[in-house]
């Protein structure tokens, strides 16, 4: 009987032994996948949550994520679309632990100058926020790292000879004002 208690006591012992190394490569396994997960990633798992980003030079937006690639997000809220370059992001908040499946080939090539164009075609009028300024206008031309913007002040006629050019790096949001 004794020795029945021993081995009983040895056995209790390595499986507690077993559980503990087991829930160890779990929580290893845990922060091996999740040290793997980008902003991206978690955005994309987040498409139709309401959101709100703190943007480079204090800008926050506000509304439901429509649409995310890997250097651009549409946001859309009662005032209107946002469209954030990815790299302009400096916090989100209301974000669910989830993350999105990885994105298509034709995701991953719509670029930031991609979208740019297409506002640009459609004639768009545009508020810009930059980290140095606010611009109000028409996209005209579209570089590799760069957007021309024909200015006009809110609410005034589109047709305007005024122009920046402006750095895609330097571009926080653009919202819709049509």
């Amino acid at each position: 009987m004794r020795w029945q208690t021993l081995f009983r006591d040895l056995e209790l012992e390595l499986e507690s032994l077993y559980r503990q190394q087991d829930a160890q490569e779990t929580r290893e396994q845990i922060r091996t996948q999740l040290a793997e997960i980008s902003l991206q990633d978690r955005l994309r798992g987040n498409i139709g949550n309401q959101l709100r980003f703190t943007l480079a030079g204090g800008h926050a937006v506000q509304g439901v994520l429509d649409r995310c690639y890997a250097q651009w997000l549409l946001l859309t809220s009662s005032e209107g679309e946002a469209l954030i370059p990815a790299r302009a992001i400096a916090a989100v908040e209301g974000l669910q632990p989830a993350a999105g499946p990885p994105p298509g080939p034709t995701a991953n090539r719509l670029t930031l100058g991609h979208a740019l164009r297409a506002l640009a075609r459609d004639r768009s009028s545009v508020a810009v926020h930059t980290t140095g300024e606010h611009f109000f206008g028409m996209f005209g031309q579209i570089g590799s790292d760069w957007a021309q913007l024909r200015t006009h002040l809110p609410g005034q006629p589109r047709a305007s000879h005024a122009e920046v050019t402006l750095a895609h790096e330097a571009l926080c949001v653009v919202l819709n004002k049509n």
